[in-house]
């Protein structure tokens, strides 16, 4: 990830002012150093550490979305007791009259994402494998009456009649409305939409689906720590994409980069997946692909330059297309 651009710019604070918005839990006195922490690409994060011993803390900023600072408040005292996540100390959902973007103020989680942690070639992943497929199962379990996208209190901001025809409306949008479809090409817009048409019948499968669903698990947003040779999750990041759909997006997400994933962790995910109850339709693998194709296309769709992105999503659409032409999703 450290290749890719930044979606939004880093906001910028000296000192003094964070000093100032530790004031809401904190006396700032207190408060030894702060760093920006370089992982993220949308938000800001500073890693802040005190005097004596005090635990250190984050401050995040909420750049991309104000609205997600209440939403990942919300879903923090939901959550927290079930799933694996920093404790959420403070938030601010409105922007203050200083200028300053909503923030929050989280315990620092220790650990590294989950991309790194694999990269460095960890002899067994089996079991951390297993244990991410629990997490996922665990999340899923979280049911909704509806489908949609959420405001900051849980409810539904943008409604679907149905989870298939709220994502459709979001790529047929991206595709034939936004500049994803430019970048793309007419010739792959038309193999991208033709896939769906003729996988109609396989999403119908999940069409009802209203669970809660992370939008965003993958490599990046899960921390691993390691204590006595033994590596587990210590946290999963970054709520802000949260909505009511169907898991197996998520599960497409964290299969996004099947090809660098280790031996048995791909089965070993789900084989934990299901041990917690997660559920399964026939189909799923080709069904999580193209959920997860649908947000590869929704990553290009964006007016602003980021050549790195446009190449890195152009290459997975490309790779995702080539599995479907060659069986490999069968």
């Amino acid at each position: 990830m450290d290749h890719l651009e930044r979606r939004t710019e880093t906001y910028s604070l000296n000192f003094s002012q964070i000093e100032r918005l530790l004031r809401s839990i904190h006396q700032p006195g207190d408060l030894a150093t702060c760093e920006l922490i370089p992982s993220g690409k949308c938000n800001t994060n500073y890693l802040l550490r005190f005097k004596e011993t005090v635990k250190p803390l984050v401050l995040r900023l909420y750049v991309r979305d104000p609205l997600a600072c209440a939403l990942e408040w919300q879903l923090y005292h939901m959550l927290r007791n079930s799933i694996p996540m920093p404790e959420m100390h403070f938030a601010s959902f409105e922007s203050s009259p200083q200028g300053f973007p909503p923030f929050s103020i989280l315990s620092y989680a220790e650990g590294i994402p989950l991309g790194d942690y694999l990269s460095r070639a960890p002899e067994d992943t089996e079991l951390l494998a297993f244990e991410i497929g629990c997490i996922l199962a665990d999340i899923s379990k979280y049911k909704l009456h509806q489908a949609g996208f959420f405001t900051t209190d849980i409810q539904f901001i943008y409604p679907f009649t149905d989870v298939i025809d709220g994502y459709l409306t979001h790529l047929a949008q991206a595709l034939f409305h936004g500049v994803a479809g430019e970048k793309l090409g007419d010739e792959r817009v038309r193999r991208i939409w033709k896939l769906y048409e003729e996988n109609t019948p396989l999403l119908e499968t999940v069409r009802e689906s209203a669970e809660l669903v992370h939008g965003d698990f993958g490599l990046w947003n899960i921390l691993v720590k390691e204590e006595d040779g033994k590596a587990y999750v210590n946290a999963v990041l970054d709520w802000e994409f949260a909505h009511s759909g169907t898991c197996l997006l998520d599960i497409g997400h964290m299969l996004r980069y099947r090809r660098l994933l280790p031996g048995r962790f791909e089965n070993r995910f789900i084989e934990g997946f299901t041990f917690s109850g997660g559920q399964l339709p026939e189909g799923w693998r080709r069904i999580a692909s193209l959920l997860d194709l649908m947000c590869l296309c929704d990553m290009l769709n964006t007016t602003k330059s980021f050549p790195a992105w446009d190449q890195e999503m152009d290459d997975l659409i490309r790779a995702t297309l080539r599995d479907w032409e060659d069986g490999s999703l069968f």
